[in-house]
């Protein structure tokens, strides 16, 4: 006695999207952790705003900056401020964690020595870049775990 294949396919599912978001995050946490050792160069802030998400009843605010850097003889545009997630339901936390930052004014800029294209200003990690790595891990046991408790519990006759 098994399980239906309608919950089989429903438990590999979960099984599927965490190991997703796990392989997602971990790939997240490789290069945040690389861009430590990027090379850097000076770069100028030419665009830094707030912008507000307003979803349902919720209010979100990220920050939203752009950035040039030459490279080689290459001019590059970036975006990328760190590699975890700034935004906040308090503006005025974003507006303090962009007080570092100010328009026309140079900034390191970290980037990536065989794709300088890819840079960012705050290089490393920290707990946001962890997230999707522990969301998709939790995500992926429950599944795992119901799964075998259903199969058990099929198996062993302790469902009617």
């Amino acid at each position: 006695m098994g399980l239906s294949k309608k919950s089989s396919l429903f438990y590999f599912g979960f099984f599927i999207v965490g190991l997703t978001i796990i392989i997602y995050g971990a790939f997240l946490i490789y290069k945040a952790k690389i861009s430590e050792k990027w090379p850097k160069i000076k770069g100028e802030i030419t665009k830094l705003e707030i912008i507000k998400k307003t979803k349902k009843k919720s209010v979100s605010y990220r920050p939203s900056i752009e950035y040039k850097y030459l490279v080689n003889n290459s001019n590059y545009v970036g975006n990328r401020i760190s590699f975890w997630d700034l935004s906040s339901s308090d503006k005025s936390e974003i507006e303090n964690s962009l007080r570092t930052f100010d328009t026309k004014k140079a900034v390191e800029v970290y980037y990536n020595p065989s794709s300088p294209s890819d840079s960012v200003l705050l290089p490393g990690t920290n707990w946001g870049v962890w997230q999707p790595f522990f969301g998709g891990f939790i995500v992926w046991l429950i599944a795992l775990v119901v799964f075998f408790y259903e199969f058990l519990a099929k198996r062993f006759g302790w469902q009617k």
